[in-house]
């Protein structure tokens, strides 16, 4: 028998509880969501999941943090850099996402 993931059960978890649309369960869904991030990077569909938590919470900028990782995952170039921009408009100068902003745009650009 198969057995899912650590990042996959943090994934599902926090998906549950924002569907269930519970403001109490937010914080739970965000703790589930940035830890299937750190073990699962890549995962565009739980960047995208933590964008919503985050913008539910009224994080703007780490709304549009989560979307641009979640682009940059999807090889969205474009998009990755957009959202990035829109991250970094939101961030204060040197608070820890204004940096990760600006790698995604680096990571990003454009080739034509």
């Amino acid at each position: 028998m198969l057995q899912p993931t650590v990042a996959l059960l943090h994934f599902e978890i926090a998906q549950v509880e924002i569907e269930f649309g519970d403001k109490a369960l937010e914080h739970d869904a965000l703790d589930h969501l940035r830890e299937a991030t750190r073990i699962e990077p890549l995962n565009a569909d739980a960047w995208r999941l933590l964008s919503i938590a985050y913008g539910r919470q009224g994080q703007i900028g780490d709304s549009a943090l989560a979307l641009a990782e979640a682009a940059s995952a999807r090889g969205e170039k474009k998009e990755a850099r957009l959202e990035a921009d829109r991250a970094q408009q939101k961030f204060p100068y040197g608070s820890p996402g204004y940096p990760r902003a600006q790698d995604i745009r680096d990571a990003n650009k454009s080739t034509d």
